[in-house]
């Protein structure tokens, strides 16, 4: 990582919540589609802004992240520029969009930022479990190899973040002696999670143990009823 402090690791621009009030819904307007999948944003602000001069080396790219009952789509809308503190790297900035009934608008739902001097914004996916969906986004933090997940619980017009989250929980079952290096790896589409376990003694690369888990999903969110730890020597 470089040059990072703990305050800059993370530009976080929102998520509108179906549990949250119409001020919040407010500031993410609808904008139209054209707009979205081809003309940059412009900064990293609290929102998203179109009405600025983007970056003049801005890559826009857009994909179709699913679908909910036919009638209600999710796109990721990705834009990249060169990071000002370092340009080898650079600003990824993604936000999540609905659109409803091919309309020719689009609704963002969810929007982050981040420089990859310090933290990559890897990957958004749309996971299904059962009748229910959740957006997935994998970050990695620059030059450890630690990566975490977080997910959002899809409802028409609105995410909510799972909380508290499965890496909150998982450090609530770690074994004495031991300690969690970098986020657990989750596949929520098994409901299943693993995550390595550091003795002191252990070099980054390699734990000494690791522990498997199982989720269930409740009212409350998910919750782990199941985990065994394993030697990894």
């Amino acid at each position: 990582m470089i040059g990072a402090s703990s305050a800059a690791l993370a530009l976080v621009w929102g998520v509108v919540s179906t549990a949250q009030g119409a001020n919040e819904q407010a500031k993410f307007a609808p904008v139209p589609i054209s707009r979205a999948r081809g003309v940059c944003v412009t900064g990293s602000g609290l929102v998203p802004r179109w009405d600025g001069a983007p970056h003049p080396d801005c890559q826009v790219s857009w994909a179709e992240l699913g679908q909910l009952g036919g009638e209600r789509a999710l796109y990721e809308g990705r834009y990249v520029w060169a990071s000002p503190e370092f340009p080898a790297y650079k600003v990824v900035s993604v936000i999540v969009y609905e659109r409803t009934n091919s309309g020719e608008v689009v609704t963002p739902l969810l929007a982050l930022s981040q420089d990859e001097t310090h933290v990559f914004l890897k990957e958004v996916h749309l996971r299904t479990v059962g009748s229910m969906h959740f957006v997935e986004v994998r970050q990695c933090l620059n030059g450890t190899g630690g990566c975490w997940q977080e997910f959002y619980k899809w409802s028409p017009g609105g995410l909510s973040k799972v909380a508290p989250s499965i890496d909150e929980q998982v450090r609530r079952l770690v074994p004495s002696g031991y300690r969690i290096n970098k986020g657990a790896r989750v596949n929520l589409e098994a409901m299943s999670g693993e995550v390595g376990l550091w003795l002191e003694s252990d070099p980054n690369c390699c734990p000494s143990a690791s522990m498997r888990f199982s989720l269930s999903w409740t009212p409350a969110g998910f919750i782990i009823p199941r985990s065994e730890v394993t030697s990894s020597k």
